[in-house]
């Protein structure tokens, strides 16, 4: 269950693409993305996600971003094992692409250090042809971030929760290089 759950926010949180070559995802590095997830009755904390970019690969053909993903419960607990190492391939054309065989090996490698597990094939290319001011499902995107909202609903679509981008920041690197001498 806790796989689909990750899996699902995973897909969210990469899906789309946009036409003019924009990506629906993040393509600058050194950031950190910062979203709250809420609970709908009660408005209160439920979840955390944090997306680092970490860096940003470009060649003549594509655009390779690795980045981190941290989920914590609202007591500020890890999910799925703590921080999962991700990559997201993004072409010329804006199409995104990832490697959910590789999301699942990272969870399984978090939950169970001692295992050795292996993932093959899994790349999958997320919903294209969106333009701005469209949404994809119960979530919405802005170009060069990706998501900055998601709803969640049960299946007599009431809503459940709201996760919504709270803040984009500097990582700590790309702060020291942008100060260099300071003490951050």
């Amino acid at each position: 269950m806790k796989i689909k759950v990750f899996t699902l926010i995973l897909f969210f949180a990469l899906a789309s693409t946009a036409t003019a070559k924009e990506p629906y995802f993040v393509k600058t590095g050194s950031q950190i993305l910062y979203y709250e997830r809420y609970d709908a009755d009660s408005n209160k904390l439920v979840q955390t996600t944090t997306l680092d970019i970490c860096d940003v690969e470009k060649d003549s053909k594509n655009t390779r971003v690795n980045y981190g993903m941290l989920l914590k419960k609202a007591n500020g607990q890890p999910m799925l094992g703590g921080r999962a190492a991700l990559t997201a391939i993004i072409e010329k054309n804006g199409n995104v692409w990832m490697d959910l065989g590789g999301i699942v090996k990272c969870v399984l490698q978090n939950m169970f250090p001692k295992a050795k597990p292996k993932a093959k094939g899994g790349m999958a290319i997320m919903p294209a042809v969106m333009h701005p001011g469209d949404t994809w499902s119960d979530t919405w995107y802005a170009p060069g971030i990706g998501y900055v909202r998601h709803d969640s609903y049960n299946y007599k679509m009431e809503l459940l929760s709201s996760e919504i981008l709270v803040s984009i920041a500097s990582s700590p690197a790309s702060q020291a290089a942008e100060n260099p001498g300071s003490d951050q």
